[in-house]
């Protein structure tokens, strides 16, 4: 799923002042699968490098996550599975938007380890 989605589809953060923590902006264009599984791997690849290792000295990352979230200002990521897209968010796009999307045959989810 997350080779699928590309780094274009991970969420963005912002930060407060002084603190490690971090704020997970939301992406609206997401579907409620991929937001449910990232919640479960997220506090894992914070201190992961991308052969599922632990980083040396690596602090975990605080992210949370507001019902009062920001939207990201991100585009959507085109070309990827139609069902990582928000259902209600794509039935709302008009067909040329739709046609600009090139979105792709549905995929099964996976958590990769």
């Amino acid at each position: 799923m997350h080779e699928a989605l590309g780094l274009e589809g991970m969420s963005s953060d912002e930060s407060e002042a002084e603190d490690s923590t971090r704020y997970v902006k939301v992406m609206d264009w997401r579907s409620g699968d991929v937001i449910k599984r990232y919640k479960r791997i997220d506090p894992e690849r914070a201190r992961m490098t991308k052969w599922g290792k632990n980083l040396p000295g690596t602090k975990p990352q605080n992210r949370k996550r507001r019902s009062n979230a920001l939207l990201s200002s991100c585009p959507p990521p085109t070309g990827k599975p139609i069902n990582m897209y928000n259902a209600d968010w794509y039935a709302a796009l008009t067909l040329y938007q739709k046609q600009d999307l090139k979105a792709s045959p549905a995929m099964e989810f996976r958590i990769e380890v």
